[in-house]
């Protein structure tokens, strides 16, 4: 009786917090607004016009992944990126985290870091006061729509990813380069919801990151697919504001994307040219300049629109 009345306690409150969903929303844009912390987004654009940037993700491939070969470039690193850095010498940018419980869990570890960590608005509250005054904040909307100005609130998502492609989105950075975003993990029941983590951790790269006997969050990869989508269309929209995802029917395809080939580049198109057909790029000058096949049957130089390749095809670290 016990377990069915916690049952009917777990519906009634997920209900509930579905209903008051968009009121609780728009109070805390309010607050965002009112707070000043919009003004530590706002100064983030076009950071990285023009420039090579990394997203790099918390799959088990990041442990073959010779990140040190691009140190020196700018990357956005996500939630416990740093339980990498005992193992190499590359380290991110700055780093995001969007989920409420990696930010309760690894709230030390953020404000201690030197640096810059954007954890959602939503999550201040779970944080230690001491933890909360030295944190960035970003804002996730109520809308899962791609953002291009997410100075008042990004695009809300199933995963981090979403928030970090819009970041570097708003900080004019091309291409793109996504590392460690694996899409694919091993867990039984359903997807969003909290269980109890038990073994190492075989989702991540480290076993430890979310450690046994501690509290996660399931993934729900077919949502993370629809954002996706929407991310591959804005980075793929031409100049003239007409929308070209270069993968087809999208969200399916990019999963296959992920899943055969880890390591993805997005070229924005009103950014300037291709990375191989650029002068300022002769093969050799960066690590994924090596022309390679183009995904979605598009050829290199061929007009304003984005680029997407493989990084494997390129000189990229093989996996």
């Amino acid at each position: 009786m016990d377990a069915e009345r916690q049952n009917i306690l777990g519906v009634a409150g997920k209900a509930a917090l579905s209903i008051t969903k968009p009121v609780r929303y728009f109070v805390d844009e309010l607050l965002y607004k009112a707070s000043g912390n919009w003004r530590d987004i706002a100064a983030l654009r076009d950071v990285h016009v023009g420039q090579p940037l990394l997203v790099v993700g918390n799959g088990p491939s990041l442990i073959e992944t010779p990140l040190e070969r691009f140190s020196g470039y700018p990357a956005i690193g996500m939630n416990k990126i740093d339980l990498l850095f005992e193992r190499t010498t590359w380290r991110p940018s700055y780093v995001v985290c969007l989920n409420n419980v990696v930010a309760l869990q690894h709230q030390s570890s953020f404000a201690s870091s030197t640096i810059p960590t954007y954890v959602a608005w939503k999550a201040r509250w779970l944080l230690k006061s001491e933890n909360r005054r030295r944190l960035s904040y970003f804002h996730a909307r109520n809308s899962n729509e791609f953002v291009t100005d997410p100075t008042f609130g990004f695009g809300s998502s199933a995963t981090v990813t979403y928030i970090a492609l819009q970041l570097a989105y708003w900080m004019g950075a091309d291409p793109v380069i996504i590392f460690g975003v694996d899409h694919s993990f091993k867990f039984t029941g359903s997807a969003s919801t909290y269980q109890r983590r038990e073994g190492a951790d075989e989702n991540h790269f480290h076993p430890d990151y979310f450690k046994s006997g501690t509290v996660w969050g399931t993934p729900d990869l077919d949502q993370s697919e629809v954002e996706y989508a929407k991310a591959l269309t804005a980075f793929s929209a031409g100049v003239d504001g007409s929308s070209t995802p270069l993968l087809g029917e999208s969200s399916t395809s990019f999963r296959r994307l992920l899943l055969n080939k880890p390591k993805v580049c997005l070229v924005r198109p009103n950014l300037g040219s291709p990375p191989n057909t650029s002068s300022a790029n002769r093969a050799g000058d960066r690590p994924w300049n090596r022309s390679g096949p183009q995904l979605g049957g598009r050829s290199p130089g061929a007009g304003n629109h984005a680029y997407i390749r493989c990084a494997a095809h390129w000189n990229c670290p093989a996996r």
